[in-house]
C-alpha cells in the first residue's frame, strides 16, 4: 500500500487539492480554504517525471511529431492521472446537469470529461513557462490559470461555473479586484497567493527535498493578500459614500418586486404544469402589488408566464420580418398598422397565397394581437405597476416557418382602469427589437436571448441535417432563434413622472459569461446611454435547488462588481436577489421557498476602473481591461505551445550505440 501511494503520489495530491477546491465552493462554502488548492498544485508543477515511466513516443519527421505532440502529452501516464483527478471533481460539481432529463446524463459525462482537460493543460502550461521560458513559478501559475479560464469561457459556447473566484463570492473585500481585472483577475490572485504559499512550504522542506528561505515567499503572499483586501475596502467605502449621498439628497430609489417559486421541473413539461406554475406566479405578483409603497416594477423569472391566450408573444413590427401562416387564436403579437398597411408591408405573404383567405386570416390575427396587448395592459393595471414577463416570443420568415425566442417582455403601466379604458388600441404599440431605446416610454418592449445553451436551446449545424430527422432541443420542441441585440427597459416611477430607470436585461446562462455582459454595456455607452442596473431572469427549476443555484448567484455577483451596476435577479427554483454595485447580496430569497423579494434599489453608478475610453476613427469607444486579459489568455496558450515545440526541435537527441562506435573509430 505504501509503495502504491508513493508511485501515484501525484494523483493523490491532485485528489486532495480538488477535495479542498470542492469544499470551498458553495453550498459547503469553506471559502478561505480555496488558497490551499493552488498551494498543492505547485508540488505537481515542480515534480519531475519518473524516467522509467512508459511514455508514448512518436517516430517520424518533426512536422508529424509536432502535430501529435498535444495528444501524446495528454496521454502520458502522469497527465492522464491529473485528468482522472479533475474528472472526479467535475463529475461531483456539475452533477446537476444530469437532473433535467435521462438523456442529459450523457451531457453530464461529456461535459465533465471536457472540463477535466483544463487541469492537465494548466500543469503543462505552467511547466513550459518555468522550464522553457524560465519564468518564476509564482508568476507562471497565475498566467497559465488565466489562459485556461479564458479558453474555458469561450470554447464550446463557454462554461464559467465553479471557477476558483466563485468560492469567495460572499467575501466582499476579496472580489473587488474584479472591477479592474474581472473574474479572471480574482482567480489569478488566488493562484498567486496559493503558489507563493506552496513555494514557501517547499522551501521549509514540506514534501520536497528543497531547502531554503521560505519566509520570503510566505511574506510576499501575505502582502499580496493584504493589498487586495485594502483595495477592496477602499472601493466598497467609495460606493457606500455614493449611496449615502443619494440618500442624503432624497433621491428616489427604484422599487422592485422579484418573484421566486421553487417548483422543480423535469422534461418533458406538460401544458398543465406550465399553467400551474404561471398561476402561482400570478398569485405572488398579486401579493407583491399589495405591498406599501407599491413597487415600480414586478419581475417574473424566465419562461414562467404562460397563459392559454398569451403563451407566445407574437410580433408584427417591421423589424421582425414578413408574416407567416401560423394562425391560432392563442398566438398573439403586436399591432402597429392597419390591414391595408400590412398588405403593403408583407407582399410575399399575399403574393404566394389566395389573397382573400390571406386577408381574412391576417385580419383575425391582427385583432387577436390587439386583444393580447390589452390583456397584458390589464394585467399591469390590476397589479398597479409595470411588469417584466419571462415568456416566449415568435416571428416569421418569408416561407412561413415560425422562429421562436426565449424572451423577456416589458409591459408598461398605463394607469388605472379608467385610463386604460380611454386608451385606444393604437397606443398599445411595440418598439422594434433592433432599437436599443424605446420609441416612447409607454410602449411594449421585448428582449430575445442571444447566447443560447448548446443542445438545450439550439443544436449546432442543425440546418445541414434533413428536416425528416425531426431533431429537437432539450428545452424546446424546436431550436430557438438568437436575438438581434441588446435593448433597454425604461421603468417609470409610480409617484414621480420625472424618474425613469433603465434596466439592461439578459436571460439565464448569459449572466455567466463575463465578456457578453461587458460588451452589451460597452455598446450602450458608445451610443450615449447608460443603464442604471442589470436585470437577469433565470429558470433554475431543473436543478432541484442544489449547488447550481449558488454557483449561478456567484456569477451574478461578479457581473455586478465587474460593471459596477446593481443586478436584479429574478430566478425560478433558485435565488431571486438584489446585488448592489459592490457585489453584496442586499436582499435575497431563501432556498426552496416561494417568496416575493422586495427591495428599494439605489442605482449607484460609476465607471469601472477596468473600463477604458479610447478615441478611434468612429468616435470614442469603450474597451474593457479584463476583456484584453481574456484575449491575452489565448496568446499565452499559443506561446506555450510554440515554446514547447521549439524546445523539442532544438533538443539534442542522445546518440545511439552504433553512432558512438562510429565516432570512436
Amino acid at each position: 500500500m505504501k509503495a502504491h501511494f508513493k508511485k501515484y503520489s501525484d494523483f493523490w495530491i491532485a485528489i486532495v487539492s480538488f477535495v479542498v477546491y470542492y469544499c470551498s465552493l458553495p453550498p459547503i462554502g469553506l471559502k478561505y480554504t480555496i488558497f490551499f488548492a493552488p498551494a498543492l498544485w505547485t508540488y505537481l508543477i515542480v515534480r519531475r517525471v519518473d524516467p522509467h515511466e512508459p511514455v508514448a513516443h512518436s517516430h517520424g519527421r518533426f512536422f508529424v511529431r509536432a502535430l501529435t505532440f498535444p495528444f501524446r502529452v495528454l496521454m502520458r501516464g502522469e497527465y492522464r492521472r491529473y485528468w482522472l483527478a479533475s474528472l472526479c471533481f467535475w463529475l461531483t460539481t456539475v452533477v446537476w446537469v444530469s437532473y433535467p432529463h435521462p438523456a442529459t446524463i450523457l451531457g453530464w459525462l461529456a461535459l465533465s470529461g471536457y472540463l477535466a482537460l483544463y487541469f492537465p493543460l494548466f500543469i503543462f502550461e505552467s511547466r513550459v513557462m518555468t522550464r522553457v521560458l524560465r519564468l518564476p513559478l509564482w508568476l507562471a501559475a497565475p498566467l497559465a490559470w488565466t489562459s485556461c479560464e479564458a479558453l474555458r469561457n469561450v470554447v464550446m459556447g463557454g462554461f464559467s461555473f465553479a471557477g476558483l473566484s466563485h468560492a469567495l463570492y460572499r467575501s466582499g473585500y476579496s472580489i473587488q479586484l474584479a472591477e479592474l481585472l474581472g473574474e479572471y483577475g480574482v482567480g489569478a490572485w488566488i493562484v498567486l497567493v496559493g503558489a507563493l504559499y506552496g513555494l514557501g512550504m517547499q522551501r521549509f522542506g514540506f514534501g520536497t527535498p528543497q531547502r531554503g528561505n521560505g519566509s520570503r515567499y510566505v511574506s510576499f503572499a501575505f502582502l499580496v493578500l493584504l493589498a487586495n483586501l485594502l483595495f477592496g475596502y477602499s472601493r466598497i467605502m467609495s460606493l457606500d459614500e455614493l449611496e449615502a449621498e443619494a440618500r442624503g439628497r432624497n433621491a428616489r430609489p427604484l422599487r422592485v418586486a422579484l418573484l421566486q417559486d421553487s417548483t422543480t421541473y423535469r422534461f418533458p413539461i406538460s401544458r398543465e404544469k406550465n399553467v400551474e406554475v404561471s398561476d402561482r406566479y400570478l398569485a405572488l405578483a398579486t401579493e407583491a402589488s399589495r405591498t406599501t409603497p407599491r413597487p415600480d416594477v414586478i419581475i417574473w423569472p424566465e419562461g414562467t408566464y404562460y397563459h392559454k391566450s398569451d403563451s407566445i408573444f407574437w410580433d408584427l413590427t417591421q423589424d421582425c420580418g414578413p408574416l407567416f401562416e401560423y394562425f391560432r387564436s392563442q398566438e398573439l403579437g403586436v399591432p402597429t398598422a392597419e390591414l391595408s398597411e400590412l398588405e403593403a408591408r408583407y407582399p410575399e405573404y399575399f403574393g404566394a397565397r389566395d389573397q382573400s383567405l390571406a386577408r381574412d386570416r391576417l385580419n383575425r390575427f391582427r385583432l387577436a394581437i390587439r386583444q393580447q396587448r390589452r390583456r397584458l395592459a390589464e394585467l399591469s393595471t390590476r397589479l398597479r405597476s409595470s411588469v417584466i414577463l419571462g415568456a416566449s416570443g415568435g416571428v416569421g420568415s418569408p416561407v412561413g416557418e415560425p422562429t421562436f425566442y426565449n424572451s423577456a417582455i416589458f409591459v408598461p403601466y398605463f394607469g388605472d382602469e379608467s385610463d386604460l379604458a380611454a386608451l385606444g388600441s393604437g397606443r398599445l404599440t411595440h418598439s422594434p427589437t433592433n432599437a436599443i431605446l424605446a420609441e416612447s416610454p409607454d410602449s411594449f418592449r421585448r428582449y430575445d436571448k442571444i447566447d443560447l445553451v448548446m443542445f438545450g436551446e439550439y443544436v449546432p449545424f442543425l440546418r445541414y441535417f434533413p428536416k425528416s430527422w425531426n431533431i429537437t432541443t432539450v428545452c424546446a420542441e424546436t431550436a430557438l432563434g438568437r436575438g438581434s441585440g441588446p435593448v433597454l427597459f425604461e421603468v417609470s416611477a409610480q409617484d414621480d413622472s420625472s424618474a425613469h430607470y433603465r434596466l439592461a436585461p439578459h436571460i439565464c446562462f448569459e449572466s455567466s459569461i463575463p465578456h457578453f455582459i461587458t460588451r452589451q454595456l460597452s455598446r450602450f455607452r458608445d451610443l450615449g446611454v447608460d443603464p442604471d442596473a442589470l436585470l437577469c431572469i433565470s429558470n433554475d427549476g431543473w436543478f432541484r435547488n442544489g449547488a447550481e443555484t449558488d454557483l449561478h448567484l456567484a456569477t451574478q455577483v461578479f457581473r455586478a462588481v465587474e460593471n459596477r451596476r446593481s443586478v436584479l435577479a429574478s430566478t425560478h427554483g433558485g435565488f431571486s436577489a438584489w446585488i448592489d454595485a459592490s457585489g453584496r447580496v442586499r436582499a435575497s430569497g431563501s432556498r426552496g421557498n416561494d417568496e416575493v423579494v422586495v427591495a428599494d434599489v439605489y442605482c449607484v453608478k460609476t465607471r469601472p476602473l477596468g473600463m477604458l475610453r479610447v478615441k478611434g476613427e468612429s468616435g470614442t469607444q469603450s474597451i474593457c481591461l479584463f476583456d484584453i486579459i481574456r484575449r491575452a489568455g489565448y496568446v499565452i496558450f499559443i506561446v506555450t505551445i510554440i515554446a514547447q515545440l521549439f524546445s523539442l526541435a532544438t533538443r539534442r537527441r542522445p546518440k545511439g550505440d552504433a553512432e558512438l562506435a562510429h565516432l570512436e573509430e
